[in-house]
């Protein structure tokens, strides 16, 4: 069973299709409503959870001091407990210097449709983090960079354009379009079709 569903839950849910299916869900919000289930899944207050035996509960909370609170409300219950990422890593970061390693490919794409497009002058100082899935990273040419972290949540698209010089960046984008730097030639690239 699920439990903890808010926004971690709701960032990763599509990525579990057909790897995880739960039989029942819980959260606190629920406990003294009518709610029956959730995404097509039956919801389980606490008292009917703990009668339960033999249970797999999977934290969904991202912080670890929710999750420590939750723990302590299962401590009765016949359930061995775990974190959704201990189960499934939905997160995952790509560095260039691992890109380089890749040439003469120029293109790097996971199960989750992100992809990141670069050529052989890619710096060695980048780094993609993939939190989610669907997004779309262009590396123009010739970049000048010392550090560069680029985390992308779902549904993005971020460009580097050629010739680009960053001494130190974060950037963040989710469901967005960033664009850093020189023009682009929008007529050659597109997104992938959403999974």
């Amino acid at each position: 069973m699920g439990y903890g569903i808010g926004q971690n839950y709701e960032r990763v849910k599509g990525r579990l299709d057909g790897r995880i299916r739960f039989h029942y869900l819980a959260d606190k919000k629920w406990e003294h409503t009518e709610i029956l289930e959730y995404d097509g899944i039956p919801v389980i207050r606490l008292q009917e959870l703990k009668q339960l035996k033999h249970v797999l509960v999977v934290l969904f909370p991202k912080f670890s001091a929710v999750r420590d609170v939750i723990k302590r409300e299962l401590a009765e219950a016949d359930a061995e407990i775990c974190y959704i990422h201990e189960l499934f890593t939905a997160e995952h970061s790509v560095r260039s210097d691992e890109l380089i390693q890749r040439l003469p490919v120029t293109e790097y794409c996971d199960e989750f449709h992100n992809r990141i497009i670069f050529d052989e002058t890619i710096p060695k100082n980048i780094r993609v983090c993939f939190l989610g899935q669907n997004n779309v990273i262009e590396i123009g040419n010739n970049l000048s960079v010392n550090r560069l972290d680029i985390y992308l949540g779902n549904n993005s698209l971020c460009k580097i354009g050629n010739r680009t010089s960053v001494v130190q960046a974060a950037c963040w984008v989710s469901d967005a379009e960033l664009k850093i730097g020189e023009g682009w030639d929008i007529k050659r690239f597109c997104l992938p079709e959403p999974i």
